[in-house]
């Protein structure tokens, strides 16, 4: 019904954009890490220790620069080759990248509506956020965890307002959940300011929730 049209609407807008990797055999080409997927593994390899160091360092550009990203690769091999592994690797980016876009429109839809913000509003700024130019430019690079930060961070701020909200120990539970997810995109940098901006949100609301509530009432 009505309720589903959003999810179906952000899941289809994703699709069509990415829609060349499922209808041809492209492959994304990125400014730093070539082909996203060009050779197909058929057989999934779960490194022993995930966050081993390796290739500390490559001479092959800018002079030279560290390349040990154990977290990165770690987060490779799950979301790509395990999840994914019913396709060839180079399709598997492009349903990364669908499920990334969806999930950044379909998470600020659901925290605007947390909001009161009105359906339309919400629903056009969902599809302005899973398209804005700072988000899809990061596909030319091929900087997927800057994308993952993204697009989990409205989910954040979402699981914050409905547990200030109602109060509920379960909220704070999923936005524990959703903080380890978060760090798991192996975007460091980025998770340090969504955290930050939650944190400073957190404040802003437990601002007007006592200036609203007696303090006895806050607490509890």
């Amino acid at each position: 019904g009505l309720k589903s049209f959003p999810l179906i609407l952000f899941f289809l807008l994703s699709l069509i954009y990415f829609i060349r990797f499922f209808t041809s055999d492209v492959s994304l080409y990125t400014s730093d890490g070539g082909i996203l997927g060009g050779i197909d593994r058929k057989v999934s390899e779960i490194p022993a220790n995930p966050f081993k160091e390796y290739r500390l360092w490559n001479k092959s550009f800018l002079g030279g620069e560290p390349t040990a990203q154990g977290l990165n690769e770690y987060t490779r091999t799950i979301f790509v080759d395990c999840l994914f592994r019913f396709l060839p690797r180079y399709r598997s980016y492009g349903l990364y990248l669908v499920l990334m876009t969806f999930c950044a429109g379909w998470f600020m839809f659901l925290f605007l509506k947390s909001l009161k913000i009105s359906r339309i509003t919400a629903l056009i700024v969902g599809i302005g956020y899973m398209f804005a130019p700072v988000y899809m430019s990061f596909t030319l690079a091929g900087h997927l965890s800057k994308m993952g930060v993204i697009a989990l961070t409205p989910l954040l701020f979402y699981f914050l307002e409905k547990g200030m909200n109602t109060g509920k120990i379960k909220y704070f539970l999923y936005l524990s959940a959703i903080m380890a997810v978060t760090v798991g995109t192996a975007h460091l940098q980025f998770v340090y300011y969504a955290f930050l901006s939650m944190g400073l949100y957190f404040l802003f609301r437990l601002f007007f929730i006592v200036k609203e509530k007696d303090i006895k009432q806050v607490i509890y």
